[in-house]
């Protein structure tokens, strides 16, 4: 697609189609496509509801179809800027002013499809992204999949679930439009489970009104769920492949280790099953014990490292192993070397924390000693202090300050007051909730954002910034359900911060729920974007487990190693009694 002049100087568009490629699954070709599009456009360039056709040209290289350029907004565009609950911005709509829009939108949508009907006309394939305002009038584009009088050129290019039958109307997208316009989140949902739109369209109703929870019949049973999700995990699993044993997000193709680690890979996902008292398949743990002994290239770090990695295995009853590669690695010795990198997620913080969770669970003098080494590093980063580290449970200092509660630093509460302080100076509150903003975006997320600053600040009795957090997590709408950058997160800092009885809460367990879908035997989750099905941490299924089980945020605080202010104690010392690891209280 091309912005071009015309030769009378009209803005027009030039789309592309060459000779050979962009193959359906009949073998049409692309150009065959567009110039099945030109014979739509010029049957409707009367009615003034697509752009209008100026030329169709044949080349040796490709057929270019030109046609009039819309100067406007998609409804995706404008589901973004205008939904009462979609943000913060300038041109977002109150409540009342939505409706009309909505409305508004949904008349000449009806309109548009009328005047399609009796031309003949199918789309074929209606989305938001394939409507555009101009002032007050709705356009159609992308013909490709339509029909003229029952005959298409094409089909299985178009955006589940819109697509509409050559023979049929295009009311069916229209009812998926609908409920999109109430939640512009809902679309990878409505694709895996098509079932849902009604219960989405009340939903979103009840949210943009701020009436009542949602109604029993609505409601997800927890256990159940959990169990279910429990039984997806291990059914996903594929001990046969070594690149990994668990469904994940392409991230750890990208990251040396993260097949292996806590927050993307086996371990955490190991983990927590076993934080949440599910069953571990020993074959799981056989893979994850086989892969770590052909000696792959591990990076230190809590999330997707060493260290996290180390902790996934004690979690597993592997305490040995853990212990063993904790020395092959040498990061051990290599722990007063590394560069200044206070993080959770990969520096000083995170390390420290973990370090110290395994020297009591394996009673080790030496993992005591490097975790006292790291801690008085990190203390004394924190004290000088004179920037900002990006917003996010493992990226912020709201993730240095959780580790360092859970140390044993005499000045750890001073400490984790100076974290949270550098925290908030990366942050605004806009109608009372917190956000981050990065990139010209507004984050609320856990890790990308800075919500971890609630339970770090309710422990230090910020009372205020607990309040602001929990106004950012009431916020229903996400752009996916992972534990990092979605609902999940939200909705475990929200139950850390004001408990399950509460309205906000059992939407978020309801809306969780619905990304959660299978084959009937088991259950899976949607991860990032809801493209794909994954079972860790950071994206997936795993995540969701946490989030749902009894305690979610001592949960994952468990297999991050910092479960809370409760080192009151000295790190171990030489002769300490050896005791079986137990989850801590």
């Amino acid at each position: 697609m091309y912005r071009a002049l015309w030769q009378d100087d009209r803005p027009v568009v030039i789309k592309e189609a060459r000779h050979l490629c962009g193959l359906d699954a009949d073998g049409i070709d692309a150009p065959a496509r567009l110039r099945h599009e030109f014979q739509v456009l010029q049957r409707l360039a009367p009615h003034r509801v697509a752009p209008q056709p100026i030329d169709l040209l044949e080349t040796p290289e490709g057929t270019f179809l030109v046609m009039g350029f819309l100067e406007g907004m998609t409804l995706y565009q404008e589901m973004a800027r205008f939904h009462p609950l979609s943000g913060h911005g300038s041109s977002r709509m109150s409540h009342a002013e939505f409706s009309r829009w909505r409305q508004d939108t949904m008349e000449s949508l009806k309109d548009l499809i009328q005047i399609l009907s009796e031309c003949g006309i199918v789309h074929g394939d209606l989305h938001p992204a394939n409507l555009i305002h101009v002032g007050n009038d709705l356009f159609a584009t992308d013909f490709e999949s339509s029909s003229i009088d029952g005959v298409s050129v094409s089909t299985g290019l178009t955006a589940l679930p819109f697509r509409s039958d050559k023979d049929a109307c295009d009311l069916e997208a229209v009812a998926h439009i609908h409920a999109l316009l109430l939640d512009p989140t809902s679309g990878p949902v409505l694709t895996r489970r098509p079932e849902l739109r009604s219960f989405v369209t009340r939903a979103a109703l009840e949210d943009i009104t701020m009436t009542a929870p949602p109604a029993p019949d609505m409601m997800p049973h927890l256990e159940h769920l959990c169990t279910e999700l429990a039984d997806g995990i291990r059914a996903s699993a594929t001990p046969s492949r070594t690149d990994r044993l668990f469904p994940s997000d392409p991230y750890l193709f990208q990251h040396p280790g993260a097949e292996l680690g806590l927050m993307h890979g086996a371990a955490g996902v190991l983990a927590a099953l076993s934080a949440t008292g599910h069953e571990i398949d020993p074959d799981h743990v056989s893979w994850l014990t086989n892969r770590l002994s052909s000696q792959p290239i591990l990076l230190p770090g809590l999330a997707d490292g060493v260290e996290g990695i180390a902790l996934g295995l004690s979690m597993c009853g592997e305490g040995d192993l853990s212990a063993q590669l904790l020395d092959r690695t040498g990061v051990l010795d290599s722990s007063s070397q590394t560069p200044i990198d206070p993080s959770l997620g990969t520096g000083l913080a995170g390390r420290a924390a973990a370090l110290q969770t395994l020297s009591r669970r394996l009673s080790s003098d030496r993992l005591a000693q490097a975790a006292s080494t790291l801690w008085e590093r990190l203390a004394t980063v924190i004290r000088d202090a004179d920037g900002p580290l990006p917003n996010g449970l493992f990226t912020g200092w709201e993730g240095v300050g959780l580790a360092v509660l859970s140390s044993p630093l005499p000045d750890r509460h001073h400490l984790a007051n100076i974290a949270l302080e550098l925290a908030l100076s990366t942050t605004v509150t806009i109608d009372g909730a917190l956000i981050s903003e990065a990139g010209g975006v507004q984050w609320p997320y856990l890790g990308q954002g800075p919500i971890a600053c609630g339970p770090l600040a309710e422990a230090l009795g910020d009372a205020g910034t607990v309040a602001s957090v929990a106004r950012t997590c009431r916020s229903p709408l996400t752009e996916s359900s992972g534990l990092l950058l979605g609902r999940s997160g939200l909705l475990v800092v929200l139950r850390q911060l004001i408990g399950d009885d509460n309205a906000a809460v059992q939407r978020h367990m309801m809306r969780l729920a619905w990304s959660i879908t299978g084959d009937g035997t088991t259950s899976h989750m949607l991860g990032l974007h809801g493209l794909r099905f994954s079972s860790d941490v950071a994206t997936g299924s795993a995540g969701a487990l946490l989030t749902l089980s009894d305690h979610p945020w001592k949960n994952i605080a468990k297999i991050l190693g910092i479960l809370g202010d409760r080192c009151h104690e000295d790190l171990m010392t030489i002769g300490s009694v050896a005791t079986p690891w137990a989850p801590e209280d």
